[in-house]
């Protein structure tokens, strides 16, 4: 294997995995551009707009459930009895394979979605103004409620890639048990926290304006700390250990 990094290597790779789902993205399409279309025409009942919160509204469940299925389903070669030596032989590093995997499910998912999102939503404003008195316009998503479900997939994406990666059998379903588990903790630290500003654990559940106060002060001084912490390790740790997953698999 050439020791070098190479962007050749991990586009023909890239193009590859697409290649071996292009029947499972097909049909995956078909479903989520008639559910989305069907979501964009109820959205136009009322105000006879497809607002950009609407739009977001809609795609948020279709986008993160997608997301998660798809990056399961790239690494489902990997797992195979009969073809994962030679998936893991391929010709390419552990850190080209990790890229290119985790740039096919994050980056060009997000940017794909995104636009036939767009595009479905739009066709959906045409049929609706031909057939009502829909009046034609734009369809955009981009507010910050896009950008908030934008961030906050690039942040789980990864420790479900590391799932994908890491367990042989119910991977879904392992996977999110071990998210669940993250997120009890987190609300155990923020309670925890709140300790800190109360009498203890029995002043914590009295409903009384010191616990309150607590509750506020925990949330607005630890909160930009804890979403750095948690973006840390949802983000770059995860993509560090798939990194070292792959390393154990090929060896």
């Amino acid at each position: 294997m050439n020791p070098q990094f190479s962007l050749q290597r991990i586009g023909r790779f890239i193009y590859r995995n697409l290649t071996l789902l292009k029947g499972s993205i097909t049909i995956a399409a078909s479903v989520i551009a008639i559910l989305f279309f069907i979501g964009s025409l109820i959205d136009l009942r009322g105000d006879l707009r497809f607002t950009a919160e609407e739009f977001v509204s809609s795609l948020r469940p279709l986008f993160i459930i997608t997301g998660i299925l798809f990056t399961f389903a790239i690494l489902r070669e990997a797992h195979a009895k009969k073809g994962n030596h030679f998936y893991f032989s391929l010709p390419i590093s552990p850190l080209e394979r990790i890229i290119a995997i985790w740039s096919t499910s994050s980056i060009l998912f997000t940017l794909v979605f995104t636009i036939f999102g767009m595009l479905v939503g739009q066709f959906a404003v045409a049929v609706a103004s031909f057939f009502s008195s829909v009046d034609f316009h734009l369809v955009h998503p981009f507010t910050e409620n896009y950008w908030s479900l934008i961030k906050f997939y690039t942040f789980i994406q990864p420790a479900f890639l590391l799932g994908a990666i890491s367990f042989q059998k119910n991977r879904i379903g392992k996977t999110l048990f071990l998210v669940v588990l993250a997120m009890v903790g987190v609300f155990l630290f923020n309670v925890i926290l709140c300790f800190s500003f109360t009498g203890g654990a029995f002043d914590l559940f009295e409903s009384d304006p010191f616990t309150t106060e607590a509750f506020e002060r925990t949330s607005i001084e630890y909160s930009s700390l804890g979403s750095f912490l948690f973006g840390i390790v949802l983000g770059p740790v995860m993509l560090w250990a798939c990194y070292y997953k792959f390393i154990e698999k090929e060896v």
